[in-house]
Parts: C-alpha cells; structure tokens; sequence
C-alpha cells in the first residue's frame, strides 16, 4: 500500500507541475518546445517513469535560466533608472553662488591692478597717452565686461554653469577683445599706422572707385530684385520688405553724414579745397523747394498709416519718419559740404559717398515705380470704361477701414508730389556722385575760379515766348485730363490737340537751339578743355537720358508706319515723333556748346575801354618822365618807398606807398560798364526761352498727360505688356532729361 501511495504523491506532484507550465505558456513565458503532452500519457512503466523524471529535471533547470535572466535585465533596468534619477538631481541641485575659481581670479586681477597703480598711471602718465592706447583700453573695457558678465550674471545669479552653451558667441568675443587689446606695443602700432596710410592715401585711386562703384552698384541691385518682386505682387515679398531695406540704408547714410560733418569740424583750423563748378546756389536753392515738398509727402504718408496704423505694418510708420530726417540731414550737408574736395580717408570717404549716390537712387527708383504702377492701373480702369476686357487692377488700400476722415485725401494727394520726390532724389545722387570724382582730385586754381554773372540786358522776346508757353501747357493739360476719359470722339480730339501742340513747341525749340549754334559757329572760340567732373557729368547726363524719349519716339515711328488702322492723330504722332528726335539732337549740341566754350574777356573784347592799372605796380613810379627830362627829386622817394616796400613785404609787414590820385584811378568795385552785345542777348533770349519751354514739356508727363498710353497705336504693334514695359523705364528717363536740361540752361543763361 506504500507503493500507490507514493505514485499518487508523484502524480499530484506532475499534476501541479503541469499546471503551472499551463499558467506560464498562458503568459507569454514558457519555454518554446516544451513537451505539453505530458498530462494526457497513462501510467507508464519505470523507464517511461525515469524519462518523465529527464524531462522534468530539464524543463526546471530551463525554467530557472529564464527567471535568472529576467532577474538580470529588471535589475539593470533599475540601476539605470537610479542612474538617470541621481544625474537629474544632481542637475537639479542649485549651484554654489560663489566659485572659488572665480573668486581667486577676481581677487588676483584686482591685486595686480592695485599692485601696478594701473589706473593712476592712465590719468596722469602722459607718456601712454594716445588713440591707439585709448583704443585698447575700450576692448580691453569689453572683454571684462563680457567676463562680468558671464560670472556674476550667469553663473551666480541665474545658475547657468555651462553659458558657453547657452551664449556661444561669448567665448570667441572675449577672447578676441582681450587679444586685440593686448596689441599696443609700439611696432603694432606702426603696423597699424602703415595700414591706415595705405587706406586713407596710398591706395591706388582706381582701384578704390572700383571697389566703392561695384559696392553701390550692387545695393541698387538688391533693391531693384525686390521692386520687381513686388512688382509680381507675391505672397513671399511685399512692400515692408523694400520699404526696411531702403530704411537700414538711409540710416547708414545718416551714420556717414554725422561723422563726416563731425571730422569736419574738428578739422577747422585746416583749409579745405572746395569744388567751385560742383554746383551753385540757385541748384541748392531749388533742390531745397524740392526737399520741402518731399517733407509734405511725408507728413502725408504719416496721416495715411494713422488711419490705417490697425492693419498695415509699422514699417509704413518708420518709413517717411526716417525719409523725413534723411531728407532734412541731407539739404544741410548739400549746402555745406558738398563742394568738399577729399583728401583724407579717401578710400572710407568713397564708400560713403557712393553709398549715399545708390541710395538717392534706390528712393528715385522707387518713386519711379509706385507713380507708374498709379499710372498704370488708371489706363487699365479707362480701358475696361471703354470696353476692354482681361485687364486685372491692383488694389492696394488696406483691409481695414480707416479710423480718420482724411485718408483717401492722403492718398490721392501723394501722387501729384511724386515728380517732385523724384526729381529731388535723382539730382542729390548726381549732385553727390561729382563729389565723389572729386575725391582726392588736385584742383587747378586757374580753372577754380568763380565767373561773376554778367548782366541781364535786352530780356524780353524770350522771357515772353516762354511764359506763353507755360501758359498753354497748362491748358493743354488741363483739357486733356478732363476729355481723355469721356467718350472716343473726345479722347481722339483730345490726343490730336496734345500732338498739335507738341509740334508747334518742338519747332520753334528747333529754331532757337538752331541759332544759338549758328551764333557760336560765327565767334570763333577755343573749347575750354580743362578737368570739370561736374560739366563731364552734365555732358554724359544729356546723352544717358536722351536715350529714354529717342526709344519712344522710335517705337511710335515703327508703330505708325506699320498699322493698318487710321484714327485722325497717326500722321501727327508720326511728325511730333520725329520732332522729339531732331529738338533733342540740336538742344543737346547747343546746351554742351555753351558750357564748354571758353568764356569770353572783357578786356580781349573791347580794347577801347581803358585797362586798369594794377594798384600796387611800381614800374609807374620807375619810369621817366614823358618829356624824356629826369627829374631827380621826383625820382628818389620813390625809389626810397619801393626798396621799403620789398623789404617789408619780406618780413610779413603790410606797407604801401601813397600813390596820387591821379597816378591810379581806382575802379570801383567790379562795375565795368560794357557796351551793349547782340550776340550775348540773343543767346540770353534763347537760353531763357528753352527753358521755360522745357518745363512745359516736364509738367505735362509729370501730372499724367501720356498720349502714348493712349493712343492704342504702338499698344496695337508692339502688345500690352512690351508697350508698358518701354514706357515705364523711357518716361521717367524722359522726364529726368527736361529737368536736367532746365538746370543746364540755366547755367549757359550765367555763362553767356
């Protein structure tokens, strides 16, 4: 009975054994391959007994190696996790406020400061005291500071040990500050000291306006990629984009101009060469009437982003506050310094100026674009009037309403001072570029000289002509503008008045430039050849804008001759174009015919007057009498007074002899009295005629009297968008030359 009750122990045994193989393949746990058949095998005899105990032996001791390994890989596990655990408090620890490396530091620095008497010397050694020391005690200022402020700020306040990571551009300042510090011995200051000379002097002078040119050239091009950006009217760049830009470079120009009248100043008591032929009151006066109506676009600007301060960015805010402040600095340095001949810092001097020269231009372009995309989109809602389909209208008013009453007056008050802005702009960058050519130029004192104005006698033919010309372009603008936009029969009546007009204009131009070249051809004189950068410049000016108009007038040649269609204006766009081309060929020779001709001496011209005598000339008193008799008493004193007159005047003494009244007449001031001279009233009359008559060809683009957009011809031949494309960059050429042609006769009117 022992027996059964032994094998009834075993079988409980394999029964719970069986189970809890069950339990663990249930889990996920057991071992692959075990035997699950054990349960359902009948009692078996002592071998089969002996293999069951093989089997069982085997699935425990595999049992016990997974529950081992399972107790390794919980146990790294958790010493991982105490390991994470302690680093994070250890992260989070607060740091000591006080590290003693610092603190040693600290301490010793200040020690040898005191030990040295460092800042006693500075104040009172006059032996260390110069630019070049001052200099390295700045940096030396900087690195300390920045050391500071990494170990009291940093580390002690805020905690931050590792601020290299934090502040990476901290490390390499510092290090540089306190390396270009320590740089003060003597042969890196005669280092420096070459450097600098080959900088402001030694430089080749070619070279240097290369390198200023291709620097503004370049910042004009970055501006005109984003004008044609916006000009897209894309999502990726709008109008702030331009508008910071051109912001960040009056800025800098501002920057330039402070320093530059600064240097100035202290420079006093040195005698700076001065430019007389680089411009004249009467140009300044008339860019300062330019400046001031910029000053009212501004303020207009101001008003119109009040309104709209809710929904515009605030770069249109900054904008005309800064052009204001740029517009007024630069009125000031134009009247004061712009005859400035540079001799120091030249190569700084060049990339300022050019600086200055690109951004006027930037802010030319500018306006140039903003008045003919106003332009443009009042042609295309005439001709969607008149039936014309397909044409898209920007919209550029804000989505907002306006918080003020005032903002649509604003709005269609900047256009009208547009020209105006425009024209300030691109004469201050011609202005400034003959500065920038006079940069290190030797002036010829012979040719520096200031021609006095000659007299205004025998003014009437021309002045009148030219005010009757005046007074017509204002009524033919005016009734221009209000007929263009009515129906087609006014618009055609309307555009055939305009060519009418123009060529009667342009004919008596014609003739009166014809003469004035004539008149010269007649008197023969030399050229004056001398250097005139600011002459040179008006020269290339004439030409460079010509270009604009004679591309007009070629296209509209082109498109008149080839159409098939007939409205009443095609022969007369035809005749006023080839006009524009003849009047500017002949006005040109003309104005550059003056302005090179070597002026004229009085006392050349009219051998009768009597010559002055020079005041303080002695060959008067050396020699005899007429009668041939010499008179000895007559003679010694003055001998006596020339001999004391030489050597006084070696000893820097004033001393002049008394002369009789008689001996010396005296003229009395510059008023020479001249015969009357037909030439020279001719010439006044024409110069003063086409003068005016230029003005009135300036105002009738300037104020939106185009036919070329709308006489439909060259859009027919040539398509929209090549036809606008020609028109937008030759008007604003066009308009820039009759400007510039009136500030060049009135020149020719002084000369004459």
């Amino acid at each position: 009975m022992a027996v059964p009750d032994v094998e009834k122990k075993k079988k409980k045994k394999l029964n719970k054994q069986e189970r809890k193989e069950a339990r663990q393949q249930k889990n996920g746990k057991a071992v692959k391959g075990a035997d699950k058949t054990v349960a359902q095998e009948p009692e078996e005899d002592h071998a089969g007994k002996k293999k069951k105990k093989d089997r069982k032996r085997k699935h425990s001791s595999e049992e016990n190696g997974v529950e081992e390994q399972n107790g390794h890989d919980a146990e790294n596990e958790t010493s991982s996790k105490k390991k994470k655990t302690s680093q994070e408090e250890k992260d989070a620890k607060p740091l000591p406020r006080f590290n003693r490396h610092s603190v040693f530091w600290i301490v010793a620095s200040v020690g040898v400061t005191y030990y040295v008497d460092f800042l006693r010397n500075i104040m009172e050694n006059e032996d260390i005291k110069s630019w070049w020391f001052n200099v390295g005690l700045i940096l030396l200022g900087i690195c300390l500071s920045l050391a500071m402020f990494c170990i009291v700020y940093l580390e002690w306040f805020k905690g931050i040990e590792h601020y290299d990571h934090e502040y990476p551009a901290i490390p390499p300042i510092t290090t540089a500050a306190f390396i270009a510090a320590s740089c003060s011995s003597e042969h890196d200051k005669k280092v420096f000291s070459k450097l600098k000379q080959s900088l402001s002097g030694d430089y080749p002078r070619k070279n240097a306006e290369i390198l200023s040119g291709q620097y503004g050239t370049n910042v004009l091009l970055i501006g005109a990629s984003l004008m044609l950006a916006i000009a897209h009217h894309g999502p990726a760049v709008k109008e702030e984009h331009l508008l910071s830009f051109v912001t960040c470079l009056m800025i800098l120009q501002l920057i330039w101009m402070m320093w530059y009248i600064l240097v100035r100043d202290r420079q006093k008591n040195s005698r700076t060469e001065k430019d007389v032929h680089a411009t004249t009151c009467w140009i300044r006066g008339g860019l300062t009437l330019l400046a001031l109506l910029s000053l009212i676009m501004d303020a207009f600007r101001i008003g119109y982003y009040v309104g709209y301060q809710s929904c515009v960015s605030a770069v249109l805010g900054v904008y005309p506050v800064i052009h204001a402040t740029h517009t007024i600095a630069q009125v000031h340095f134009l009247w004061f310094h712009i005859k400035d001949v540079i001799k120091s810092f030249e190569t700084f001097e060049r990339f300022g100026v050019i600086h200055a020269v690109f951004t006027n231009l930037l802010l030319w372009c500018n306006g140039v674009m903003s008045e003919a995309e106003h332009f443009l989109n009042n042609h295309k809602r005439r001709l969607s009037a008149l039936g014309y389909g397909n044409l898209t209208i920007v919209h550029s008013e804000p989505h907002c309403n306006c918080t003020t009453s005032t903002c649509s007056m604003f709005s269609s008050s900047l256009y009208y001072l547009y020209p105006f802005n425009i024209e300030y702009h691109i004469f201050v960058s011609a202005m400034l570029f003959v500065m920038w050519k006079n940069i290190g130029r030797t002036i010829d004192l012979s040719s520096n000289q200031k021609r006095m104005a000659t007299k205004t006698q025998g003014l009437t033919l021309g002045p009148i002509l030219g005010l009757l010309a005046l007074a017509s372009t204002i009524g033919i603008l005016v009734v221009y503008i209000t007929h263009v936009e009515e129906s087609l029969r006014m618009r055609q009546s309307a555009i055939s008045m305009f060519y009418i007009y123009g060529m009667v204009m342009l004919v008596f131009m014609c003739s009166a430039s014809a003469s004035g070249l004539l008149i010269y051809r007649a008197d023969h004189m030399p050229l004056d050849t001398s250097k005139n950068p600011s002459r040179q410049l008006d020269t290339e000016l004439l030409f460079g804008s010509s270009i604009g108009s004679w591309l007009m007038s070629w296209c509209s040649i082109v498109a008149v001759l080839g159409t098939n269609s007939s409205p009443p204006y095609r022969w007369t766009n035809l005749i006023y174009s080839l006009l524009i081309v003849l009047e500017k060929y002949i006005q040109n020779l003309f104005i550059i015919e003056s302005l090179y001709r070597q002026q004229e001496d009085t006392e050349s011209e009219d051998p009768e007057l009597p010559a002055a005598p020079e005041i303080f000339s002695v060959t008067s008193s050396l020699a005899p009498p007429y009668n041939g008799i010499i008179n000895r008493a007559y003679e010694t004193p003055d001998r006596t007074c020339v001999t004391m007159e030489n050597e006084q005047e070696e000893s820097g003494e004033v001393y002049r002899c008394p002369r009789k009244p008689s001996e010396v007449p005296l003229p009395v001031g510059n008023k020479v009295v001249d015969p009357p001279n037909i030439k020279r009233q001719i010439l006044k009359n024409i110069a003063v005629f086409l003068l005016m008559c230029n003005i009135s060809l300036w105002i009738l683009p300037a104020f939106g009297c185009r036919p070329q957009y709308d006489n439909g011809l060259e859009q027919e031949t040539f398509g929209f968008s090549i036809w606008t494309t020609v028109l937008n960059f030759a008007i604003p050429l066009n308009l820039f030359y009759r400007m510039h042609s009136v500030a060049s006769l009135f020149e020719v009117f002084r000369r004459v």
